[in-house]
């Protein structure tokens, strides 16, 4: 995991990059993680997370609307459109 504190601003942070392992995809890892990790950062006093999201990737759209995060603008790139998604903590 890629986190970036203060990041757009000093009340956020920015998961940069985040990636399991296929073998340990499905088990709950992940969301678990993700969830410990938003905890954490509450705790911390910050108020929100966002994220970059591929949006031609299904099962990362899946992943990350299951855990809370919900898309707020999109971002077109020449490499594809990335969808910038936030969650209040």
């Amino acid at each position: 995991m890629d986190l970036i504190d203060g990041y757009p601003d000093r009340d956020a942070a920015f998961i940069g990059f985040f990636m399991m392992n296929r073998q340990l995809q499905g088990r709950q890892i992940g969301t678990h993680i993700i969830q410990e990790l938003c905890l954490y950062l509450k705790e911390t006093g910050l108020k929100r997370v966002l994220l970059g999201i591929d949006k031609e990737n299904p099962q990362s759209n899946a992943f990350w609307a299951k855990n809370g995060f919900s898309v707020i603008w999109e971002v077109e790139q020449e490499e594809g459109t990335i969808l910038v998604a936030e969650k209040c903590l």
